[in-house]
């Protein structure tokens, strides 16, 4: 069946008006993908750069927090190591005292109160040197839970001054006037 050559002209010119708007928007495609190619490229770049440097942030954290966590171990394993000897010589110490207080030798009594109160003060300065240096140390990922109950850790010398305060206030009891006045502030 043969087109009548009015509808022949009037499709080859729709076909041929078609492909050159077909030609031109590939033509547009083409140029804007050229123009935009070099900038995805910086951009892909840049995410690659950013991801790298992210990265290497995280594994600085991780090591940090771990780099800490050890330290405050090694910190918390001295002090227990300081609060073992100091409850082993505390012992020994009160076993001579009773010895010592049968025998009553006052001034045996004194030197071993002063020096519990000297202990007693040194642990509560490594303590709070402890409290100190693992605050300069901490990173600031760390949550406030985790400082709240390391502080709390911390806190174990307090049972061990009320346990010597008693040791103190029985020996007075029994021979008083043992213990060297108490200044009193004025």
């Amino acid at each position: 069946m043969q087109l009548k050559p009015h509808r022949y002209e009037h499709y080859n010119t729709t076909l041929r008006d078609l492909l050159q708007t077909i030609t031109t928007l590939i033509r547009n495609y083409v140029s804007t993908l050229k123009s935009h190619t070099p900038n995805l490229i910086t951009q892909a770049n840049r995410l690659w750069e950013l991801r790298q440097r992210h990265r290497l942030v995280i594994g600085y954290q991780i090591h940090t927090v771990l780099c800490c966590r050890q330290s405050q171990l090694e910190a918390l394993d001295e002090i227990a190591n300081n609060i073992a000897d100091f409850e082993r010589t505390s012992n020994e110490l009160r076993e001579e005292a009773q010895e010592e207080t049968q025998s009553s030798e006052l001034t045996t009594l004194s030197s071993w109160t002063a020096w519990l109160l000297e202990t007693l003060n040194v642990l509560q300065t490594q303590a709070k040197y402890l409290e100190l240096h693992t605050r300069s140390m901490q990173p600031m990922a760390m949550e406030s839970t985790t400082v709240k109950r390391f502080r709390k850790d911390l806190q174990l010398v307090k049972e061990y001054e009320l346990n010597i305060c008693m040791g103190i206030a029985k020996a007075e009891r029994q021979q008083p006037g043992i213990l060297p006045p108490v200044a009193t502030a004025t």
